[in-house]
């Protein structure tokens, strides 16, 4: 199977909140060092999110970030952030194979 890399742009217009599950860490995303998710030291605290985390994203950065991981996180909250987030994913001939979108409201 021939595995192909899409990068998808979203440019955040309003807000996308969710609640974080209770007991998760939350990491607040800086953009201090680079745009990639994966640079320990854009986050605070230091280190990348995994799947225990709780994301932020909110004014406090404009920074682009480009979510190059290859985890889930336990929630996404973007609250007044107004930077573009890029998800690189696989596009094979199953589709996508670790991109997932869930908007709960």
């Amino acid at each position: 199977m021939q595995s192909y890399k899409l990068s998808i742009a979203i440019l955040t217009i309003g807000s996308l909140l969710m609640t974080a599950p209770a007991g998760a860490d939350t990491k607040l995303w800086t953009g201090t060092n680079s745009t990639l998710a994966s640079d320990d030291a854009n986050w605070e605290p230091a280190g990348a999110p995994d799947a225990t985390d709780a994301v932020l994203l909110n004014a406090s950065s404009s920074t682009n970030l480009i979510w190059d991981l290859d985890t889930s996180v336990a929630s996404w909250t973007q609250d007044g952030y107004e930077g573009v987030v890029t998800f690189e994913t696989l596009f094979g001939s199953a589709g996508f194979t670790n991109f997932t979108l869930l908007i709960l409201r």
